[in-house]
Formats: C-alpha cells, structure tokens, sequence
C-alpha cells in the first residue's frame, strides 16, 4: 500500500522529470512554512539572509516556537519540498578528511528571493495589524501577539535586509 501524500497522482506531480531533475518524488506536496519562519528568524539574528543550524536545532526551535514536533525524516521531506519550491536552497557541507573519511558539517540554508518576498509580506501584515487602532477593551491574545511580534529585533532585522 502506498501512501498518496508523497505518491504523484498524475504525470504534473512527478518531481523526477526533466523540469526538477535531481528531485525525489518523495517530498512532501505542500512543505511547512514555519520552518522558513525558523530558518529566517536564524538568520535575521546575524543579520545575514542564510544561517547553519544542525537539523536537531531546527526540530528544537519548530517544537518550542511553533509547538510543531516532527521526525529528522520529515523535516529532510519538508526541507526537500522548500527547496523544491524555490524557498530555501542547502548548501552541504560534508568533506573528506586527510585519512579519507567522511567529516560532517552542518548544512547552510539560504533563504532566497521568495521566501524573503514572502516573509516581508507577512511583516507588513503584523504590522499592518498591529498598528490598527482598537477599543480599550479589545485585548484579544491575537492582537496582543500580533503587537509583540512586530515590535522584536525579528521584525526590524528582516525589514531592513529586504
């Protein structure tokens, strides 16, 4: 039995073709956008537009920010589809030592063009939001959030580098 989440149902869907070449089928259709969120909230920290986190950092930040909890397997399927999906490019680093054996680093991300389009966006909307006037008594937690988040470094920093 296959699963049809990473099975193609038609020829449109099949990663491996002349279009993607390199591409496994097996990604997953439609990635988890809240790795970006991670991955830029990384790199906005250095202020740079790409970061090196291993994978255990990742799956930490996206369970302790994001409350989502995911296998080494299914971040690698989702990093697959966001690169797949022009969001992310992985640069790995892996060398062969002097002694000829394998000597692991971790990847770098970089986040291109689209995601950083999308990701301002998405600052303008909180900000958008947050700047809204509202009642004295419309303390909502949703607006509250959305004040918080747009007043962090977080904010500030991605703003400047787009």
């Amino acid at each position: 039995m296959t699963n049809a989440h990473y099975t193609p149902q038609h020829a449109s869907d099949n990663l491996a073709d002349a279009a993607h070449p390199g591409y496994s089928v097996y990604y997953v259709r439609n990635a988890d956008h809240r790795i970006v969120n991670v991955l830029a909230g990384l790199a906005a920290h250095f202020g740079k537009t790409w970061c090196k986190p291993s994978q255990d950092k990742i799956l930490e930040l996206l369970r302790t920010l994001h409350g989502r909890v995911m296998s080494r397997r299914s971040l690698n399927r989702h990093l697959g589809s966001l690169e797949r999906d022009l969001l992310v490019r992985r640069i790995r680093r892996h060398k062969r030592g002097a002694d000829g054996r394998l000597q692991l680093h971790s990847t770098v991300y970089v986040l291109l063009p689209r995601a950083l389009q999308r990701l301002a966006k998405l600052i303008r909307w909180f900000r958008q939001f947050a700047t809204r006037p509202s009642a004295p008594d419309d303390q909502s937690a949703v607006s509250l959030v959305a004040q918080n988040k747009t007043r962090t470094s977080y904010g500030r920093n991605m703003a400047r580098q787009i």
